[in-house]
């Protein structure tokens, strides 16, 4: 048998070295060792990365702390939880200061104690600001809607679960390809699990050449959350 040309070693070569690499790859996938160092090098890859931005004023904070509840309580006889139209109020004084995008971080996953015009109040008052974001609430056991909404993607499912609905699958991630189309940065966090222990994501998109920013945003809320420290029992 005659020599090998050299192009053919390169190839064997190139098969072996992939080959080499795939088994230790494997061998560190298999133990959970890669998922390890990931999560242990997160931190510091992000504070290699994001560096924080400086101090602006165009970010405000309304902090609703201990002395807010003792002050509406001894100078509004107002007990907790505040009616919501009181929110109403924040989000209308916002919009007359000339706020450009207004976020409450707060779940509201109960109606009002009292009543549903002060449900009204709050919703109009939202319905009226042009850039509101608030959280949403998704429930099988309580609320109006006890199934997953039809305008938003499903949560997660399992391997092979859609093959026999291929548009149905692809749907799946629709809102995913946004960030390619329009060529800006997008990063998915992990936020919970369905009630089939099945991961549910997070995405977060950001401006045009802005991935320092949401690097900071992503590692914010990894600091504040142990959703990415868990896994699905799959």
């Amino acid at each position: 048998m005659g020599s090998l040309s050299p192009a053919i070693k390169k190839l064997l070569q190139g098969l072996l070295a992939g080959l080499i690499g795939s088994s230790v790859a494997l061998l560190l996938y298999l133990p959970g060792w890669l998922d390890n160092w990931e999560a242990r090098t997160w931190d510091w890859r992000v504070r290699l990365l994001a560096k924080p931005g400086k101090a602006t004023e165009k970010i405000h904070l309304i902090l609703l702390d201990q002395n807010s509840l003792d002050w509406a309580k001894e100078e509004n006889g107002l007990a907790w939880p505040w009616p919501r139209e009181i929110y109403g109020a924040v989000v209308s004084f916002c919009k007359r200061s000339g706020v450009k995008a207004l976020a409450f971080d707060v779940l509201y996953t109960e109606p009002s104690k009292y009543g549903v015009d002060d449900d009204r109040s709050f919703g109009a008052a939202i319905a009226d600001f042009n850039a509101f974001v608030g959280s949403v609430f998704v429930s099988q056991t309580t609320g109006a809607e006890t199934k997953w909404p039809p305008a938003v993607p499903t949560p997660a499912f399992r391997i092979g679960e859609k093959m026999d609905d291929p548009l149905k699958m692809y749907l799946s991630d629709i809102y995913t390809i946004s960030a390619n189309l329009a060529g800006i940065p997008g990063i998915s966090l992990s936020c919970g699990f369905t009630k089939k222990d099945l991961p549910i994501g997070l995405q977060i998109l950001g401006k045009h050449f802005d991935e320092e920013k949401l690097f900071r945003v992503a590692y914010t809320y990894e600091q504040n959350t142990e959703w990415h420290k868990l896994k699905p029992k799959l």
